[in-house]
């Protein structure tokens, strides 16, 4: 609804702007998860592994 309101008034620049803060974002979230998942898996921390890469698993699969 907020992307086709920002297409209706013609307001391109706002629409690519907000796209780009969405994929940083996602991109953003991934990457954090991954270097816990490692620091997790050095520390032999295993049972916080699964919940971050279950958590990546829908970060990367989002409708975005």
């Amino acid at each position: 609804m907020r992307f086709s309101l920002y297409s209706d008034f013609g307001f391109e620049n706002e629409l690519a702007e907000l796209t780009e803060d969405y994929a940083d974002f996602y991109r953003d979230k991934v990457n954090t998860n991954k270097n816990e998942i490692v620091d997790n898996f050095k520390s032999r921390q295993f049972e916080k592994i699964h919940p971050l890469m279950a958590t990546n698993e829908k970060v990367v699969n989002a409708p975005f």
